[in-house]
């Protein structure tokens, strides 16, 4: 018993405190989200090059064109039906790139090119590019790549003649190319982790209290 709650006791007490951890970096993602979602788009050529922290979350709009072959990440359930997330190449008007998530399409939906000379204002939200682990599951010549998972070194890669920029831009529904937007800040919001870290808590004092009583029972059966 006593190795048992040596072992468990450090283990739930750290599951707890992680899921707290967790779930004020997620408070703190959707309220930067919300007041950066407040205030009027801005465009994207005011931004410096690379990823600037204090724009993360705030809708932005570019001038130019699409460029290069649509990836498809795999995997994606959406209301219960497997489909893709749809990433196209976009190249501005001043000679920056950027990668643009259009959305999701469902995996029977034949996905039409995009006219790649046209030249166009699309409007998104700045995000953070932080995918990694890229898995090259095949190659479609027609409907373009697919992938597991996608990350900013190897889309550089794929297209060296476009210098990537390291941000990622959410496609606002209205605009020209985009698909079903699926996109949000993070997948759980900040009261999921908390909820999870009392159930650890919870765990903790349910175990602390039996060995007390537990402790409390064989010292009256040994005396």
């Amino acid at each position: 018993m006593n190795i048992f709650v040596i072992l468990f006791l450090p283990t739930l007490l750290f599951l707890g405190s992680w899921q707290v951890i967790r779930g004020l970096e997620k408070q703190d993602i959707w309220e930067r989200y919300s007041l950066n979602q407040s205030l009027t788009p801005i465009n994207i050529s005011n931004i410096t090059k690379n990823f600037q922290e204090e724009f993360s979350y705030r809708t932005v709009y570019i001038k130019g064109k699409y460029s290069g072959d649509s990836m498809k990440l795999d995997n994606r359930v959406y209301r219960q039906i497997k489909g893709y997330e749809v990433f196209t190449p976009f190249e501005s008007e001043d000679g920056r790139s950027y990668l643009v998530n259009r959305g999701w399409i469902n995996k029977e939906r034949d996905l039409k090119d995009l006219p790649k000379n046209n030249t166009i204002q699309i409007e998104g939200i700045y995000t953070p590019f932080n995918r990694s682990g890229l898995s090259l599951k095949e190659k479609d010549n027609r409907e373009g790549l697919v992938f597991q998972e996608i990350s900013l070194k190897d889309v550089m890669d794929l297209y060296p003649e476009l210098e990537i920029d390291n941000s990622l831009i959410q496609l606002n529904a209205s605009s020209h190319g985009a698909l079903e937007p699926t996109w949000s800040p993070s997948f759980f919001k900040a009261q999921r982790h908390w909820a999870y870290a009392a159930q650890w808590y919870g765990l903790f004092i349910v175990l602390l209290i039996g060995y007390i009583v537990y402790g409390n029972k064989r010292g009256k059966e040994l005396g």
